[in-house]
């Protein structure tokens, strides 16, 4: 395949990835998503308009585009780093894992307009929930600024805590865990009372840090704000490895940290790529493996897909007993069957997803019923693609 293939196939798989998220279904990870925009600028793909791909109907444009952070793993990635920058201090704070959003102060620093972050260059509006974030206190609706405009950027998450008394009250939905409630809530039609559940980290734009604080944002300053001054690679590695213990009890759910060049006009020196700022990385913590044994297999609705029921068993610090076998595809593929003994893992320290079979079938192994009709409705199943659907759709 030669460059100019690969960059449309990646154009097509981007353009419909974004045509799916913004039809309310993600068919796609944002780090994939990411990575074919990674992809893209290293084969020196260069978009020629504001924005790419589809641009959907009702969106809105960002004032500024979020580019996403270079995500490393290693500490030889730590190193590039340092010798890149080059810097004299570095600032090592939590990387959240909710959902990224921007909101927006006018000139006289009023709250104007919340979006989330989508595909970087549009986002939807939730502005309505951002406001019943102030009405519950958890975002200031006012802030010190003489700019014609003010951007604040930050993560919506819900607390462990929040979750837990979320999911006891009268909003309480389908919601599998904090993130995937921290992503899907602010985007309700009906948002009046989800402040007293949802809270706003803030950690960039238009104001630094110790300002965002002043202005009463909860920020990483919080919960976890050191500062590396010499022995730069030693030192973070060492943070990393001690924060990645400490953060099992923060009762928020971070999958890594965040590390910045702490100096402004390092960072204005340094610039941007065009997929990330060169003055920060993000260090993404190892998702943890387990094994344990597969009981049954469950299938949701719509586009149906195989849910394992498995022992409980503790993952990342969290019992989980369910996680989702993708779809029916990948079920023929990794011959898996009823007894057998499974792989699990948490992408993100998140999501528990089956990776697959764990040695051989068991002695009393048994084939996996696959559904007849749809577990809605009854109506007769259709194979698209690599998923099973309901033939007459519209079924939760």
């Amino acid at each position: 395949m030669t460059n100019q293939e690969r960059i449309a196939a990646l154009i097509a798989k981007r353009d419909e990835a974004s045509q799916a998220y913004y039809s309310g279904e993600s068919i796609i990870s944002d780090d994939e998503f990411d990575l074919i925009i990674e992809e893209l600028d290293a084969l020196g793909y260069q978009e020629e308009s504001v924005g790419h791909g589809y641009v959907p109907e009702g969106k809105v444009l960002h004032k500024q585009r979020m580019l996403s952070l270079k995500k490393v793993f290693a500490r030889e990635d730590i190193e590039q780093f340092v010798a890149a920058t080059e810097a004299r201090k570095y600032t090592i704070e939590y990387k959240y894992d909710g959902g990224a959003a921007s909101l927006i102060y006018d000139a006289e620093g009023y709250f104007e307009r919340a979006v989330t972050r989508g595909n970087g260059f549009y986002g939807e509006d939730i502005t309505d929930a951002v406001r019943d974030m102030i009405r519950a206190g958890r975002v200031p609706e006012f802030i010190e600024s003489k700019n014609m405009s003010t951007e604040v950027r930050g993560e919506i998450v819900v607390t462990h805590e929040d979750f837990e008394r979320l999911n006891e009250s009268e909003l309480g939905g389908d919601y599998s865990n904090p993130r995937n409630t921290a992503t899907g809530i602010v985007r309700r039609k009906k948002v009046t009372g989800i402040g007293d559940y949802v809270s706003f980290v803030a950690y960039g734009g238009d104001l630094p840090t110790w300002q965002l604080e002043e202005e009463g944002f909860l920020t990483s300053m919080e919960h976890l704000f050191e500062t590396v001054t010499e022995n730069h690679v030693e030192n973070i590695m060492a943070l990393i490895e001690r924060i990645e213990v400490e953060r099992r009890s923060l009762g928020i759910d971070t999958d890594g940290v965040v590390i910045k060049v702490a100096d402004q006009k390092t960072r204005d020196a340094l610039g941007d790529s065009s997929t990330a700022p060169r003055w920060a990385v993000a260090f993404k913590f190892q998702s943890e493996v387990k094994q344990t044994r597969l009981n049954a297999v469950e299938w949701r609705t719509g586009r149906t897909i195989p849910v394992a029921i498995f022992d409980p068993t503790v993952l990342a610090g969290v019992d989980v007993a369910r996680a989702t076998l993708h779809n029916y595809t990948f079920l023929k593929e990794m011959d898996i069957k009823i007894g057998d003994t499974i792989d699990i893992k948490r992408s993100n320290e998140v999501i528990p997803y089956v990776i697959g079979r764990h040695g051989e079938h068991g002695e009393e192994s048994t084939e996996i019923a696959f559904p007849e009709a749809c577990p809605t409705c009854g109506a007769p199943i259709e194979y698209k693609n690599k998923d099973i659907v309901c033939s007459v759709g519209g079924c939760d």
